[in-house]
């Protein structure tokens, strides 16, 4: 399992239960850090000399307490003891820190709440916090703190709300205090398992565990929070079963065990959670078949099951699930048909059931919820069907508009020849291909016996000559005995359920059964076993022509009849182009980046381009989607797509230092992108779409007929016949037939 947190949108869990929190969370008005000017130390008494000290130069953290003091009409500088203090209750500051929490924060000894999420505090919490044994609610999260969670942390005994989620922390987790209402220690780097003592927080109401590399087991002692709402576990490591004893906590409404390795199924105790509204066990190491068990759970309003090895059909009784707002089934290898359940789910607003193994047509009350509204996500599964072509996103099936929306189809080569006593393993030899290009794709075939295949025959008894068979591994056809006269036989491999009308779900091809003339290659076998004594030579055969190939469109011109060569392109654009020329083949995992939520349009491109290291983000994790793609980005992004291997270049001056010249070097190279008029490559400049379109063609070897190219219509307004990548365009943006002429494409 990929150690990352590989679905980022989970973290809208974790928002969620920070919204929660805010029930417990009121900051009172005397502790909040509205600005105003820096604090200028001028210490007039010795206990405020020393307090100045103890703030170790941290402006940030004197600023706070000075505004705090103000309130009161007191200041540092005039503070003659610790006894000054007691009337701070609340400290908080929006301000950026330069450094670690001061030790001074142990002077404030009445100190209640303490706000200091997100300020960018380094270092390790310091020992004089735990002096302030007042605190009922500390929120240091979202910083950058170091260090362990020390043991004395159980000292803070009127502790309700502990908030350290978002940091660098390591080591284990220690006993906490046993008032704690929300805890929240994800996104760390904890280790050590979930100890037992959790088990011994019983006025838990939220506890956040996510994205630390625990490891181990689930305690069963978590089932003694009996009070907890929120459970989120997700990219933990938990391996073993699941508990049954979480089946106790019948107060959950959000549980969240994600991205884990956990063996066995979900426990049968899980019907128990009558008040959950969300479950989400994506990526949980769940097998068999759907798990029945959480079938009586019908208030879900979000059920995530996607990326398991769930297997077999989807249960009738899912129509139950009237609240459901989420349903994501995503990348497991369920079959059958998807049963026609979604008419009382009337909050639907998405469904994810792609990259699974469904066949026959889509349900209707599918096309009632993407009337209605609803996102509903089919691809990669082995649909076909009027229905399967009404859903939007239905890509990666057999729809009959195949030639239009990159879908597949069965392929065989057109003509086998075959000898008395030879079997062919048709289910070998068949593959799987887009349907507009030809092109092989990675979707794994069916079981056998999902297929059948049909002999079409004039033959009185083709049970005599022919011997069509099956098992676990293939589908077989055999000649028993010569064909009495040299025939073609028609055979058809059909995928179940048939459907005379989805001419995408099942492929003809001609076996051959005479005698193959000497020198011929025949393909599969060598003809019959009765050769003719005297066969007559074949001519020898005329080359054919060439044949033409079907120059698809990759990008489309911009409403008002534009193409805006001259604009820069952003970086989804560019990943959506390329996912599409790729077929736009099914990414396992969900966008990894805060910013590219599952909804974004372009998040399935983004995703797959990320999966396959062809796209990177940014060092703080973002991919910034509409950002303008540099030519610097747009080599590395050619380079990778091709699987071409860096080479540094000296050729352009300005690219010598830059983080991509070995991209812009392969580029160059392999002939992708050159440099500009002016002899640099401008790697910080934005690209523009003419020039990223140039480069495409150029990777797909599409060599623009600038001839037909200006016998054509223009259709682009803002685009004259003199610009330099006018057939560029045309090339990319019309569909059209060509031929190759020794290396020049001509088009028909």
């Amino acid at each position: 399992m990929n150690t990352q947190a590989r679905r980022f949108h989970r973290l809208g869990r974790l928002i969620l239960a920070i919204a929660v929190l805010s029930a417990f969370t009121a900051l009172p008005a005397s502790g909040l850090d509205t600005g105003g000017a820096p604090f200028v130390p001028a210490p007039k008494t010795a206990y405020a000399e020393e307090f100045i000290e103890k703030c170790g130069g941290q402006q940030w953290f004197m600023d706070m307490a000075e505004r705090a003091l103000n309130i009161s009409a007191r200041s540092i500088n005039t503070l003659q003891n610790k006894s000054d203090l007691t009337q701070i209750i609340s400290l908080a500051t929006n301000s950026p820190a330069d450094g670690a929490l001061p030790p001074a924060i142990g002077e404030f000894t009445q100190l209640r709440y303490l706000f200091l999420g997100g300020i960018g505090l380094t270092g390790e919490i310091p020992g004089e916090l735990y002096k302030c044994t007042k605190l009922e609610n500390l929120d240091l999260s979202g910083n950058a703190l170091t260090g362990v969670i020390s043991p004395d942390t159980e000292k803070l005994v009127n502790l309700k709300v502990l908030l350290l989620h978002g940091n660098n922390l390591s080591g284990s987790i220690p006993a906490l205090p046993a008032s704690l209402i929300n805890l929240d220690l994800s996104d760390n780097g904890l280790t050590g398992g979930v100890p037992a003592s959790v088990g011994a927080l019983t006025q838990l109401k939220i506890l956040g565990l996510s994205n630390n590399p625990l490891g181990g087991e689930l305690p069963a002692e978590l089932g003694s929070l009996t009070g907890l709402r929120i459970l989120t576990a997700w990219n933990c490591g938990l391996n073993g079963p699941i508990k049954s004893e979480i089946g106790n906590l019948s107060s959950l409404e959000i549980l969240d065990l994600s991205q884990n390795a956990f063996t066995g199924g979900v426990p049968a105790s899980f019907s128990g959670l009558s008040g959950l509204k969300k479950l989400a066990l994506s990526d949980a190491g769940l097998a068999g078949a759907f798990p029945d068990t959480i079938l009586s759970l019908t208030g879900l309003e979000t059920l995530d099951l996607s990326d398991n090895d769930l297997t077999g059909a989807l249960p009738n009784a899912l129509s139950g699930f009237t609240s459901l707002k989420i349903l994501d089934l995503d990348g497991n290898k369920l079959s059958g048909a998807i049963p026609d359940v979604f008419g009382a789910m009337t909050k639907l607003e998405t469904a994810y059931l792609r990259g699974n193994q469904f066949t026959g047509d889509a349900p209707s009350s599918l096309i009632t919820r993407q009337t209605a509204g609803a996102d509903i996500y089919v691809e990669q599964n082995y649909l076909h069907g009027g229905n399967t072509a009404k859903i939007t996103n239905n890509a990666g099936n057999f729809t009959s508009d195949a030639t239009q929306d990159y879908q597949v189809q069965l392929f065989l080569e057109a003509y086998t020849q075959l000898q008395k006593g030879a079997k062919l393993n048709v289910y070998g030899a068949f593959k799987i291909k887009r349907a507009d290009n030809g092109n092989d794709v990675s979707k794994p075939k069916l079981p056998p016996a999902a297929y059948e295949l049909v002999l079409k025959s004039a033959l009185d008894d083709p049970d005599e000559y022919f011997a069509i068979t099956s098992d676990p591994n293939g589908i077989y056809i055999e000649l028993l005995k010569d064909v009495p006269y040299a025939e073609a036989i028609e055979l058809e491999l059909r995928m179940l359920p048939y459907d005379a009308g989805a001419p995408y779900t099942f492929v003809s091809f001609k076996l051959g059964t005479g005698s193959p003339a000497p020198g011929v290659s025949t393909g599969v076998g060598g003809g019959t076993s009765s050769p003719e004594p005297t066969p007559t030579p074949s001519p020898t055969p005329k080359p054919e022509p060439e044949k033409p190939v079907r120059h698809e469109p990759y990008i489309a011109g911009l409403p008002g009849s534009l193409s805006a060569p001259d604009a820069p392109l952003t970086r989804e654009q560019a990943a959506v182009i390329l996912h599409r020329i790729a077929g736009e083949p099914y990414a396992k995992y969900d966008s990894q980046f805060p910013d590219v939520t599952k909804a974004r349009w372009s998040s399935a491109a983004i995703a797959y381009m990320a999966e396959q290291g062809i796209m990177l983000g940014y060092p703080d994790g973002r991919f910034a989607p509409e950002d303008n793609i540099t030519r610097a980005e747009f080599a590395a992004l050619l380079v990778r797509y091709k699987g071409y291997e860096p080479a540094r270049t000296d050729k352009f001056p300005d690219a010598a230092d830059n983080w991509a010249n070995g991209y812009i070097g392969a580029a160059d190279l392999n002939g992708l992108m050159h440099g500009l008029p002016d002899g640099s490559f401008g790697p910080d400049r934005h690209i523009s779409r003419a020039e990223v379109i140039t480069a495409i063609n150029r990777m797909l070897g599409r060599f623009p007929d600038e001839a037909a190219a200006a016998r054509l219509p223009n259709p682009y307004k803002d685009l004259p016949e003199t610009h330099w990548a006018y057939a560029q365009i045309i090339e990319a943006t019309t569909a059209h037939d060509a031929v190759y002429e020794n290396g020049v494409e001509v088009w028909e």
